[in-house]
């Protein structure tokens, strides 16, 4: 009688454990190689969201409610950066570069992120992965929208569509108030990255900025209402710095 021959009627006899113990190893493996599935593309996500910036400059809680709020869109900022103290940060050191990111609006659930022409230069998406565009290009002017791969398919915007932005999203109390005293218009769209950025629509920091001084003028005259908008040297929202 071989080796063999011995362990397979062992293992015959004990059949009812045998086959409970391969089970138990199958899952225990299974398991071990989903999280570590799960932990290799969190990790990817994270590296593909962060793309080129070195540095974010954020007055949030945390520093990992900075990167959630200000690289992956998760929710508005709760306190912000004033230009004033923008201005100062980027001419206290000499950055290579630096993007001003504003973020509180929306439209149809999808956040808006209000920044200028160097958001589309100097940041890249995806590190070493340079911005490109399916259709149009990048905003020129303000209540101009350039609209992210994913962000086009939720929304479902089209080039040329004319919109009304909303104030808040995610779990903000304030969706319900529509700033309708300026339509924005889709001037482009971005081809997909694979990344956070797919999910958002970007426009021009100073149309938004007119677009909440105008409706702050307008609901101080109704009564002071000014819909939890942020007062920081006359500008709101919430300001992130990434270079």
């Amino acid at each position: 009688m071989t080796d063999l021959s011995i362990i397979l009627r062992s293992l015959k006899v004990r059949l009812f454990s045998t086959v409970v113990t391969v089970l138990t190893v199958a899952i225990a493996v299974g398991l071990l190689m989903a999280l570590l599935m799960l932990r290799t593309s969190g990790e990817r996500a994270f590296a593909r969201g962060t793309g080129n910036a070195q540095l974010l400059v954020s007055r949030d809680a945390s520093p990992l409610e900075s990167v959630l709020n200000g690289l992956f869109y998760a929710s508005p900022p709760r306190n912000s950066i004033s230009l004033e103290k923008y201005e100062e940060i980027v001419a206290s050191f000499p950055w290579a570069w630096a993007v001003p990111t504003q973020l509180g609006d929306s439209y149809m659930g999808v956040p808006v992120v209000a920044t200028n022409s160097d958001f589309f230069t100097a940041f890249q998406p995806v590190d070493g992965v340079a911005w490109s565009f399916e259709e149009g290009r990048r905003f020129a002017r303000p209540y101009e929208l350039v609209v992210g791969a994913e962000a086009a398919r939720k929304s479902d915007l089209k080039m040329g569509d004319k919109v009304a932005l909303t104030h808040g999203f995610g779990n903000s109390r304030e969706t319900d108030h529509v700033h309708d005293s300026h339509l924005f218009e889709v001037v482009g769209i971005l081809a997909p990255t694979e990344s956070s950025h797919d999910r958002a629509i970007y426009t021009d920091l100073t149309g938004s900025w007119v677009l909440h001084a105008e409706d702050r003028h307008a609901h101080a005259g109704d009564g002071g209402h000014d819909h939890g908008h942020a007062h920081d040297d006359g500008h709101d929202h919430e300001h992130d710095t990434r270079s």
